[in-house]
């Protein structure tokens, strides 16, 4: 089993190299990294143990908007908005501060929308890219 591990990483290596995206060497898509934390952090939607569950390392949802944010992608996820986000006075998607703050953790849509970031389904992708599964 390792033999084929290290043949498959090997090989991974050699032919894909140049497709795979190191986010620790892109020091923009930390800072915005920085940013949404901030937000999630901040804006008063959250109990500090959902915040929490986004700060942990390895947390993939935050990290993922801020490349998506940087890069201006769109993000493919099954994820549905909480509807506790809306548009304020100012045009901006924030928190509506209907009741006290959510204890699950941020939902990527309502978090990505305040960054600009668009969310769309596997199936509207296979629609959009008129993909036939």
């Amino acid at each position: 089993r390792k033999n084929i591990d290290t043949y498959l990483e090997k090989w991974t290596q050699e032919h894909f190299s140049n497709l795979v995206y190191d986010e620790n060497r892109d020091p923009f898509v930390w800072s915005k990294y920085a940013e949404i934390i901030n937000y999630v952090q901040n804006c008063g939607a959250y109990q500090t143990g959902s915040v929490n569950e986004w700060k942990k390392p390895g947390k993939a949802d935050p990290l993922l908007i801020a490349i998506a944010s940087q890069y201006n992608y769109q993000i493919v996820t099954f994820e549905r908005e909480s509807g506790q986000f809306g548009y304020d006075v100012n045009n901006e998607w924030n928190w509506k501060h209907n009741g006290g703050p959510i204890r699950h953790e941020p939902k990527i849509p309502d978090i990505a929308k305040h960054f600009g970031v668009s969310c769309i389904t596997l199936f509207d992708l296979e629609e959009k890219l008129k993909l036939c599964i």
